[in-house]
């Protein structure tokens, strides 16, 4: 009888190899942004974890105190061309707040709002939010301190 696999106990059951990987692709999306690129999160803690994963984009907290005209202003200070990503959190506040996000900015204004729905897609089932997206990661094995490992590099 063949020995059964080892994991790593702090690795949820459900994350195989085809969910780590699209888990991975979607952050590396991410860090591919550049410091004019604008993300835009729910919570400070969101901000820090993304900073976390080492993205580069300009981060803007869109908390209470930060109206949507606010929001608009602030995210439309980039030069053409560059990308704008709403990121909230992934339960029913979160989908409404990327309703009212979304609506704000004009039409034909290009917001990305895929990077959402497939972190959505991967995440949601665990109750990971945007905020635990490090912690998920460095758990999987993607990133090791405060460094991320590319798709072919592992936490040996």
């Amino acid at each position: 009888m063949a020995p059964k696999p080892t994991r790593c106990a702090k690795v949820p059951a459900a994350w195989d190899e085809d969910r780590v990987d699209a888990l991975s692709k979607a952050i590396i999306s991410l860090l591919q942004l550049s410091s004019d690129d604008v993300v835009v999160v729910e919570g400070p803690n969101d901000a820090r974890s993304l900073r976390r994963l080492g993205l580069s984009a300009r981060v803007i907290v869109c908390s209470r105190e930060v109206s949507l005209p606010d929001l608009e202003l602030r995210a439309s200070t980039k030069p053409r061309g560059r990308r704008l990503v709403l990121l909230p959190d992934f339960d029913k506040e979160g989908r409404d707040k990327m309703r009212r996000w979304r609506s704000s900015f004009p039409r034909g204004r290009d917001v990305d709002t895929r990077t959402w729905s497939v972190l959505r897609s991967l995440l949601k089932r665990e109750g990971i939010g945007v905020e635990g997206m490090a912690g998920l990661a460095e758990r999987l094995g993607l990133l090791r301190g405060d460094m991320w490992l590319g798709p072919d590099e592992r936490v040996s």
